[in-house]
C-alpha cells in the first residue's frame, strides 16, 4: 500500500525519465509483460525504501540483503499485473467496476484525515487521479501513455493487494450473510477485487447522500457507463444535506432537483420519453434500498461469467 501510494506522488516528469532509463533499446521494449513490470516495481519499491531509509535510518543505505528480498517480492504482483491486464478487454464491466471498487477504498481511507482542508485538498486529487485513470480504456499490454498517468501503478498495487487479501474483508460482512449464502447456493463467479464492494466492506458508515451515490455507482455499471460521483458532487455544490435530499427525492413527479445532477444519465429502457420520472425512480430505489442494484450486479456476475473461464469463485481460481 505505501509503494502504491508513492507511486502516485511521483511528478510525470520524473516516471517519464525512469520509463525512459528502463526501455533504451526496443529489445527492452519487446520483453515480455511480466518482465517489463518486474523490472518498474524493482525499481519504484527501491526508491521508496531509499526515500525511508534516509527518514527514518538517518540516511543508511538499503543493505544487500534488503535488495534481494525486493528481487523476490516482486515476482508475484508482476505475474498478477501481466494477467490482470491481458484478460481484462474478456471482462470489461468488472475491470472498470474494480478500479471504482479501489476508487472507494482509496477515498475511504481519507476519512482518517483530521485536517478538513487537507483532506478535502487529498479528496480532489484523488477524484482527479481517477478520471485521468479511466477517461479512456487501458490497454492490454503494458506502454508509456498508461505508465505516465498519477494513479496507474497505484490502483494495480491496490487490486493486487485486495486479490492477496481479500479473506479480511468477509469478517466485515455479517450483516450481507443472505446475501452471501445467495452467492455460494447459486455458485455465482465474482472476480476477487470486487469482494469488498460486494460485502459492503468499505460502506459500514454511510451518510444517505454517500449510500444513493454508491447505488448509483452500481447502477450506472449496469448500464456499462463509468461514474466520477456526480451525485454526491451535485449535493455538495447545491448545500444538500441527507434531510434536503430525502424531501427532494419524495417529492411528487417534476418537482425533484437533484433529477439534473447528470445530463448524461444513463437510461436503461428503450422508451426515454419520461426521462425525468425515470431517473427519480432510480434514485428513489437508492434512498430506499441500502444496496440498491447490487443483487442485479450479482446475477449480471453470474451471467458472464459462464462466459469466462478466467473468473473468480470467492477468490479461488476456476
Amino acid at each position: 500500500e505505501k509503494v502504491a501510494d508513492f507511486s502516485a506522488l511521483l511528478p510525470r516528469e520524473v516516471k517519464l525519465k525512469l520509463w525512459n532509463g528502463l526501455f533504451k533499446l526496443e529489445a527492452d521494449l519487446n520483453q515480455s509483460q511480466f518482465k517489463r513490470f518486474n523490472k518498474i516495481l524493482r525499481l519504484f519499491v527501491m526508491l521508496h525504501l531509499v526515500r525511508e531509509y534516509k527518514k527514518h535510518h538517518d540516511g543508511k543505505q538499503v543493505t544487500n540483503e534488503m535488495k534481494e528480498h525486493i528481487v523476490e517480492a516482486v515476482q508475484e504482483p508482476a505475474k498478477y499485473f501481466a494477467h490482470c491486464l491481458q484478460c481484462h478487454d474478456e471482462n470489461r464491466r468488472f475491470f472498470n467496476l474494480s478500479l471504482q471498487t479501489i476508487h472507494l477504498l482509496i477515498r475511504d481511507t481519507l476519512d482518517s484525515v483530521s485536517n478538513d482542508r487537507k483532506k478535502q485538498k487529498k479528496i480532489t486529487k484523488a477524484q482527479e487521479n481517477y478520471s485521468e485513470l479511466t477517461s479512456e480504456s487501458l490497454q492490454s499490454e503494458l506502454n508509456e501513455h498508461d505508465f505516465l498517468k498519477t494513479s496507474y501503478m497505484q490502483y494495480l498495487l491496490y487490486a493486487y493487494q485486495i486479490d492477496l487479501s481479500w479473506m479480511d474483508f468477509l469478517p466485515l460482512a455479517q450483516v450481507h450473510w443472505l446475501l452471501l449464502g445467495y452467492i455460494r447456493q447459486h455458485g455465482v463467479y465474482v472476480p476477487a477485487p470486487l469482494i469488498p464492494l460486494i460485502c459492503g466492506y468499505c460502506f459500514h458508515s454511510r451518510s444517505m447522500v454517500c449510500q444513493i451515490d454508491e447505488a448509483l455507482m452500481r447502477y450506472y455499471s449496469l448500464c456499462g457507463s463509468n461514474y466520477d460521483h456526480s451525485f454526491e458532487r451535485f449535493c455538495s455544490d447545491n448545500s444538500l444535506d441527507d434531510q434536503n435530499v430525502k424531501l427532494d427525492i419524495t417529492q411528487e413527479s417534476g418537482q425533484c432537483l437533484l433529477i439534473h445532477f447528470d445530463n448524461d444519465f444513463p437510461i436503461k429502457d428503450d422508451d426515454k420519453s419520461n426521462r425525468a420520472e425515470q431517473i427519480q425512480q432510480v434514485l428513489y430505489r437508492a434512498l430506499t434500498e441500502v444496496d440498491a442494484f447490487l443483487l442485479d450486479l450479482i446475477l449480471l456476475f453470474d451471467h458472464a461469467a459462464s462466459d469466462s473461464r478466467e473468473a473468480i469463485i470467492f477468490g479461488f481460481e476456476t
